[in-house]
C-alpha cells in the first residue's frame, strides 16, 4: 500500500477550454482539503424504536486550499476572473497518482497580509456537479 504524499496533492484550474483543458496549478500552494459529504434523507418511522434511520440521496463536495499570494499567477488570475464573472470553474485535484476533475463555483477568496510574513490567499470552491476520477 502506497501512502499519498501531501506534497504532491495540488489543485489546478482549467485555463483552456472544456473541450481542450489546460490544467494550471494555482499559486504556490501550502495546504489543500477536499471534503465529500453525503446528503441524507431521514427515513425514521414509528417501527424504528426511536432510532435514527437514513438513506443517502445525493452527494456534495467542497475544495479548500491555501497558497502564497502571487498576484500575476495564471491559475489565481483565472479564479479571480471566474469569481468576478460569477462563472463555473473546472478544477482538478492531483494526488500524484490519481486525479479528480469537476465543475465548481467559487464560494470564497480570502487574502491575508500579516506583518513580516508572506501574503497568503485561501480559496473555497463548492460543487457545481460531481467529481470524476481519472
Amino acid at each position: 500500500m502506497a501512502v499519498a504524499s501531501g506534497t504532491l496533492y495540488k489543485v489546478s484550474v482549467n485555463t483552456g477550454t472544456p473541450a481542450v483543458p489546460v490544467w494550471t496549478v494555482v499559486g504556490v500552494q501550502t495546504d489543500a482539503t477536499y471534503t465529500r459529504t453525503g446528503i441524507n434523507a431521514d427515513t425514521a418511522n414509528k417501527d424504528d424504536g426511536g432510532n435514527p434511520s437514513r438513506i443517502m440521496v445525493g452527494s456534495d463536495w467542497q475544495l479548500q486550499f491555501d497558497a502564497l499570494l502571487v498576484e500575476d499567477d495564471v491559475g489565481f488570475v483565472a479564479l479571480e476572473t471566474a469569481y468576478n464573472a460569477k462563472d463555473v470553474v473546472q478544477v482538478q485535484i492531483d494526488r500524484g497518482t490519481t486525479t479528480e476533475t469537476g465543475d465548481g463555483v467559487i464560494a470564497d477568496i480570502t487574502e491575508s497580509g500579516p506583518n513580516r510574513e508572506a501574503a497568503t490567499v485561501s480559496v473555497t470552491i463548492d460543487a457545481a456537479g460531481s467529481m470524476t476520477r481519472a
